[in-house]
C-alpha cells in the first residue's frame, strides 16, 4: 500500500512539474515558503532550502520559482529592500549607483553616478547645485561641495569676498589675501591677489611698501619715482607731492629742502657769513 502511494504521489508531482500547475498551486494555496505535493516538499519563491526548512531568500538575492534551487544574486551594485525577494526587479541599484541605460551601458545593470550629481539609489540622478562639484558614484547632497572660489554650504554656495581665494573644491572656507594685497570677488587661486597700490611684488614673495621719493597706483607693475619737482617722505605712497613754487627738485626726491637754494648760492652765502652770522653787503650785492 506504501508504495503504490508513494508512486501516485510521485505520479502527481510530474504531472504538476510537466504542465506547469505546480506554480499555480502554490499561488492558489498561499503558501510561499513550503509547497508538499505528494510526499515532495517544494520551497516557494523567494525562500530556498536550508537546515531542513526552507529559508528566505537574504538581502540582495532572489529566487522566482517554487522549486528546491539556491537564491540568485541581485546583479552588481545592487540590492533588494528586504528578505524573501521573488524577482530580479526586487533588486534596486544602491546609493551612488541608477539604473543604466543603453547610452550608459549595455553590460552592467547598475552604473556609476556621474560626477557633479548624486544618486540615492534605485534609478534616480539628481544635479548637484550650482556652484558645486561631486565626484562619481555620489550618494547624498553633502556629497555636493562648493565649487573653487566659492564657499558656504552645498545649497547656497557663494563667491569668495573681495580680499580672499579657494583654490579647490570642498568644505573648507575662503583664505584671505597676503598682507598688502587684494583680490576680485571669486578668485581661484592666490595669483589672483594682487598688490594694494603703494606696494609692490617682492622677489621673496607678498608685497612691499614703495620707498619714500616712490609711489605706485593699482596696475602700475612697480613702484616708480617722484617726477622732478616733486616729492614723497613717506613709505607706502600712492602719489608724489608737488613742491612749492620755485623749488624744483630731481626726480625721486623725499623733500623739497634741497631745492631751497641752489648749491652754488648755499656754499657762497655761507663763505660771506662772519662769525656774527650777519652777511657782508657788499658780498650780498656780488652775489
Amino acid at each position: 500500500t506504501t508504495d503504490v502511494a508513494s508512486e501516485s504521489a510521485d505520479a502527481a508531482t510530474a504531472s504538476l512539474e510537466q504542465d506547469g500547475s505546480l506554480n499555480a498551486l502554490v499561488t492558489s494555496a498561499g503558501l510561499p515558503d513550503i509547497v508538499v505535493v505528494g510526499v515532495v516538499r517544494y520551497c516557494g519563491d523567494g525562500h530556498t532550502p536550508a537546515r531542513g526548512a526552507c529559508e528566505p531568500c537574504t538581502r540582495g538575492w532572489y529566487k522566482s520559482e517554487p522549486d528546491n534551487s539556491s537564491c540568485v544574486a541581485c546583479p552588481s551594485n545592487a540590492s533588494t529592500a528586504s528578505s524573501g525577494s521573488a524577482r530580479m526587479t526586487d533588486c534596486s541599484c544602491l546609493p551612488g549607483f541608477l539604473l543604466a541605460t543603453p547610452s550608459m551601458s549595455a553590460s552592467v545593470f547598475c552604473a556609476a553616478c556621474p560626477a557633479d550629481s548624486y544618486c540615492p539609489g534605485g534609478s534616480t540622478e539628481q544635479a548637484c547645485p550650482q556652484n558645486t562639484v561631486s565626484a562619481p558614484r555620489s550618494s547624498q547632497l553633502r556629497d555636493c561641495a562648493c565649487n573653487k572660489g566659492f564657499h558656504g554650504l552645498p545649497e547656497q554656495c557663494e563667491p569668495c569676498p573681495p580680499g580672499q581665494y579657494k583654490a579647490s573644491p570642498g568644505p573648507e572656507a575662503c583664505v584671505p589675501c597676503p598682507g598688502n594685497s587684494f583680490s576680485p570677488a571669486g578668485s581661484t587661486s592666490v595669483g589672483e591677489c594682487v598688490c594694494n597700490a603703494g606696494f609692490q611684488p617682492r622677489d621673496t614673495g607678498g608685497c612691499g611698501a614703495c620707498q619714500a621719493g616712490t609711489y605706485r597706483t593699482v596696475g602700475q607693475p612697480a613702484c616708480v619715482r617722484c617726477e622732478a619737482g616733486k616729492f614723497q617722505a613717506s613709505a607706502g605712497a600712492t602719489t608724489c607731492e608737488t613742491c612749492p613754487g620755485g623749488t624744483l627738485p630731481g626726480a625721486g626726491a623725499t623733500t623739497c629742502f634741497e631745492a631751497e637754494r641752489t648749491p652754488q648760492c648755499f656754499s657762497t652765502s655761507l663763505a660771506l657769513e662772519g662769525a656774527s652770522g650777519q652777511r657782508d653787503p657788499a658780498a650780498r650785492r656780488q652775489h
